[in-house]
């Protein structure tokens, strides 16, 4: 725990706009003509459901916050102990 906790306060924070975040579009492929900018992964120390929210949620912060216009849900992995959720992230106002 105090490993995640250090981990965590050395971490820089990204403030991302709320509207880039709201803004931000979840498709199901690669949008054609986008540039991809990376994959984005998100965790939750909460069960079921709100773990799985929280996760989907960082990941997209963390995409929006790289410059994403666009994301591709990837794998989600719930466990005992932990949740995770991946997207790719794509960014349409830019060419390739």
């Amino acid at each position: 725990m105090c490993v995640v906790l250090l981990l965590a306060a050395c971490t820089p924070s990204v403030v991302v706009p709320r509207e880039k975040f709201e803004s931000l579009k979840e498709v199901e492929d690669a949008p054609a003509g986008c540039r991809r900018v990376g994959r984005f992964q998100g965790t939750s120390a909460l069960p079921g459901e709100a773990g799985l929210q929280q996760a989907r949620e960082t990941a997209r912060y963390r995409a929006a916050g790289a410059g994403a216009t666009h994301v591709v849900a990837g794998r989600e992995t719930p466990t005992p102990d932990s949740t995770s959720a991946a997207v790719d992230a794509y960014d349409c106002n830019s060419p390739r």
